[in-house]
């Protein structure tokens, strides 16, 4: 079963995914990442020279590579929860959890960033930031297998929690 990390963008996807992977020694895989290496350019490049919908297109196309690998830790871009396919993709062989954060704390993350955020990129990344958050939040809740809160909490701390969810659920599944 596969470990499939989904919520906002500086929710902690990727250091939690590397954590899980670290401790667990599955496969990580950054979505992101991924389609910046495939593509060999940068997601705000794509933004800026593509849109949006051409994004999620390679999004889509990566979602579908990835939800068919085994003991994969897999961080999902924050919109990979807009298209109800890559989601019911990635749920097929994973167990997918969603990363919790306040507007307020997601904004202090992504400002510390080394790459700007091509969402973010309006005179009022915050109040962006809360309107995006506004219209993800329940999509991130229906396809998760399980929320945790992922602010204030320590990388290690929230891998092993979702390591052991991860456990329980694949012993539930098993039994008869």
């Amino acid at each position: 079963m596969n470990i499939v990390l989904t919520g906002m963008m500086g929710s902690g996807k990727t250091s939690v995914g590397k954590e899980i992977s670290q401790v667990s020694g599955m496969v990580f895989i950054d979505t992101d990442a991924f389609i910046a290496e495939k593509y060999e350019t940068t997601i705000p490049h794509i933004f800026k020279e593509y849109g949006e919908s051409c994004f999620r297109e390679l999004e889509s196309e990566v979602i579908s590579l990835c939800a068919a690998y085994k003991n994969t830790v897999i961080a999902t871009g924050g919109g990979a929860v807009l298209n109800p396919e890559n989601m019911l993709k990635l749920k097929q062989g994973g167990f997918v959890v969603y990363l919790k954060c306040s507007a307020c704390e997601l904004y202090a993350r992504t400002l510390a960033d080394s790459e700007p955020r091509p969402l973010l990129a309006k005179a009022d990344p915050l109040a962006e930031l809360e309107k995006i958050l506004s219209r993800r939040e329940a999509l991130y809740t229906k396809f998760s297998d399980f929320t945790i809160e992922a602010q204030g909490v320590d990388v290690a701390v929230l891998a092993k929690e979702i390591l052991k969810r991860a456990d329980d659920e694949i012993c539930s599944n098993k039994r008869p």
